[in-house]
Order: C-alpha cells, then structure tokens, then sequence
C-alpha cells in the first residue's frame, strides 16, 4: 500500500509538526532494512507454519505452544520441509510487495518527486496473522506536480506488483496437489476471478492443498484489489482523481464507502464473517484526510486511459467479494 498521506498533507497545508519518536525512528537509514528483515523473519516463520499445518493435518494442536513446540521439533530432528516452503513463501510475497512500491518509487523519480524507498511493515506470525506482513509503503515527501505524475505514481505500483504476480499464480496452481472436497460447513479462502480462469483454462485441481506460491498470489491478489479501491489516497484513489477531477474523485469515494459498508452487512448475513469491517474502519480513517488538490487540467493521453482499462481489468481479477467463509 503506497502511503502519501503525511508528507502531502503537511507540504499543502505548509504546517509543521513536532518530529515524533516513530518518525525519527523512520527517518533513521536502518529503518528500511531492518524492517524488511524483521518482515522476512514473520513471513518467513509464517509459511512454516502454514506449511507444517498443512503436512500435519489430523494431528491435534490446541495451544500456540503445541504448534510452535512441534514445529521446532520437526526442524531440531533435520526435516526442514516446511522451513523450505516457509521461505519460498516469504521471498515470493516480499517480491510482490517490493516490487509494488519499487513501482511507485521510481514513477517518483521520473516525476521529481521525493519519495522514500519501500518500509515494509511486519505483522505476527501465523496463526495470529495470515500473512506475516500487512504490506509496504513508501513515504512521498512533495506534493505531485501534475495529474499526469499522480496518474503514474498511483498506478505505477499495482501493475508492476501484478506482472510479478501473475507467474508466481500460475506455478502456485499448476503445480498444487489435488485436494479431496472438505465437508460442508468447513472454513476456506475463495478463489479470486484470476485462480478461477487459469483452473478452468489448465484444468488445473480446483481444490488444492497449501502451498508457499499459491498462498503468496493470494495474499499479493488481496493486497492490489485494496489498493485499487477508488478511495481517497489509496492508489485506486490517486488514479480516480487524476481521471475525474476532485468533485467527482469524492462521490466515488462515498460510493465506494456505501458499497463498502453494504458489503459487510451482506458478509454478516449470508455466511456469518466480519471480513471487511476493519477494512471499513481503515477506509473511514483515510476519508479523514481527504485528497492533495492538484489544479492542471492537461488531458491524460490516450496510452494513461488505457492503462487506467487495465488497471480495471486487474481489479476485477483480483478482487474478491468474499474472500472466505464456509462452503
């Protein structure tokens, strides 16, 4: 998730703030590698776990500490299988999340437009977290000079991650093992609109046992359909308002929250999940702070509308109405 909020709401208003102790820590040059290593560590331990629950499925493990207890027993005994599919995961998923922001950086650096390089925010392991990480950002220092630079920076980042994507999907579902239909009533991820075409299309298992590649195109296809949300400064948002203009950039982000909201009434009913109401509270939270207004009306070009059709097209793919429930 590309953050532009801070820097741009203070370099427009001209404001200044007392440096907090997270921003000074943040602006420290350790900041970023040691956060990706820390993000390497949770994502990492992540996939092992997934990876060891998957190989020890029907085994009982009530508490974190049967878990984790097994785990390093399994590791201690020299069988590193899951330790191998645990780092498969985490290289996979932090090269779609680097090269996302890598995307926005260096549609910054065209631009001339000040930007950090790419922090990536760790999360707890698995089974706390699904994924390790919730995301990256990178810190954009100036305002945009243009809608074309705000086009290309917004826009920048969701395709670059998704060339990265689209491969690691393919082998993740290519190369599953066929699961047996779980009984109803278990819990399960749903695919996106991207794994339903390539299973259709290869003939590929549609019901598959975990694997690092699967779970990281997942997780990857998740992390860009909310990016491209056209809400306020989410990267969705930033292309939104360099399509539209400010007036209209705002009625689609109240639509957007609207259908948000309705989204998780429709959640709670038909399959009793909550799914989306932190990603309601996050959505609220962004409203707050609104849009940088940018003032030149200088046409788009005809290649950014296409661009803009094919960001469309890889929200569509990626999105998913319900990402997990019972069957």
């Amino acid at each position: 998730m590309e953050s532009t909020i801070n820097a741009n709401q203070q370099a427009l208003s001209g404001t200044t703030a007392h440096p907090s102790a997270l921003r000074r820590a943040l602006s420290s040059p350790l900041a970023q590698p040691v956060l990706f290593f820390i993000s390497f560590i949770t994502t990492t331990i992540t996939g092992t776990v997934m990876s060891f629950l998957q190989n020890a499925a029907g085994t009982d493990i009530h508490s974190l500490r049967e878990l984790y207890t097994g785990l390093i027993a399994e590791i201690s005994a020299g069988h590193y299988s899951s330790l191998g599919e645990g780092l498969i995961f985490a290289i996979c998923l932090l090269l779609i999340l680097g090269t996302h922001e890598m995307g926005h950086y260096l549609a910054c650096r065209y631009h001339g437009v000040k930007a950090a390089l790419p922090y990536f925010i760790p999360a707890p392991p698995a089974p706390i977290s699904p994924f390790g990480t919730f995301g990256a950002a990178i810190k954009i220092q100036s305002p945009f000079p243009s809608r074309k630079a705000l086009f290309d920076i917004g826009i920048s980042g969701p395709l670059a991650g998704f060339v990265i994507l689209l491969p690691i999907a393919f082998i993740g579902l290519l190369t599953a093992k066929a699961a047996p239909a779980p009984p109803p009533g278990t819990f399960q991820f749903k695919d996106p609109l991207l794994f339903i075409l390539i299973i259709k299309m290869f003939n590929a298992a549609p019901i598959i046992l975990w694997n690092p590649y699967y779970w990281a195109a997942w997780a990857g296809l998740l992390i860009t359909a909310l990016n491209l949300f056209p809400f306020a400064q989410l990267d969705g948002g930033h292309v939104s308002f360099a399509l539209f203009g400010k007036e209209r950039h705002a009625l689609i982000s109240y639509l957007v929250f609207a259908l948000s909201v309705l989204l998780v009434v429709l959640d709670i009913y038909l399959h009793q999940q909550m799914t989306w109401l932190i990603w309601v509270g996050i959505l609220y939270a962004l409203s707050k702070l609104g849009h940088p207004n940018i003032e030149d009306t200088e046409p788009l070009g005809t290649a950014r509308i296409i661009l803009a059709g094919a960001a469309l097209i890889i929200f569509i793919l990626s999105y998913m109405p319900f990402p997990v429930g019972t069957i």
